[in-house]
């Protein structure tokens, strides 16, 4: 399965926006370009978004370490796809090294389209933070879409009916989702075994149902 996880608030912490915003005394605003903040804010953010010391040396958020371990550890295929700029791939590719295990393929797209790199990829989940990738991950027929949404990410928060109404999953963090993504491999390996078990039966019986009382969607 190849699975494609967001970095920026989705695996790291990107603390720019809160740190300019309480620099400032102004309240965070709830558009993902910035367009609702004073434009001195909005350009230091961007500016910082810029720098290789800053946006190399983010925080992981708890568990990220080990929501990708075990994803990599069932054989699974983890990449990280970030809009991040180009200039900054020694850096981030650096930092994922650091906090993240080995086995993950870091992906720099360098700009805000990740569509192109979903179609290329076809990944079985796209997890993100941003709704406009999560978009981009149902036209190019994702099966599995999660959008993390939270305090720290109020840019997206008037789209999660939106992805919720398109079949995806809203999340809290990328902790959230490793434990749903455990119990879902659990109910697929239940699902594969009593396939498997039902076929060797109907070679003795002919009864090909399934009945091992495993709920099919």
């Amino acid at each position: 399965m190849n699975i494609i996880i967001d970095l920026d608030n989705t695996l790291f912490y990107n603390n720019v926006v809160d740190h300019v915003c309480a620099l400032h005394s102004i309240p965070r605003g709830v558009k993902h370009d910035l367009s609702d903040m004073p434009a001195y804010a909005s350009e230091q953010c961007f500016a910082m978004f810029q720098n290789t010391t800053i946006m190399g040396n983010l925080t992981p958020f708890a568990n990220a370490y080990n929501v990708v371990k075990k994803m990599l550890d069932m054989g699974h295929n983890v990449f990280i796809v970030t809009a991040r700029s180009i200039d900054l791939e020694m850096v981030t590719i650096a930092m994922v090294k650091k906090h993240l295990p080995k086995g993950v393929t870091v992906v720099m797209v360098g700009s805000n389209c990740k569509y192109d790199i979903y179609v290329k990829l076809k990944p079985d989940i796209v997890i993100d933070d941003h709704f406009d990738h999560i978009q981009q991950a149902k036209m190019a027929k994702v099966p599995h879409v999660v959008m993390v949404s939270n305090d720290i990410t109020p840019y997206n928060h008037v789209h999660r009916e939106c992805v919720t109404n398109m079949g995806g999953t809203i999340v809290k963090n990328i902790a959230e989702f490793g434990e749903l993504f455990v119990k879902w491999q659990d109910y697929m390996d239940r699902v594969e075994y009593c396939h498997d078990v039902n076929m060797l039966l109907s070679d003795f019986d002919g009864d090909d149902e399934d009945n091992c009382g495993v709920e099919y969607e």
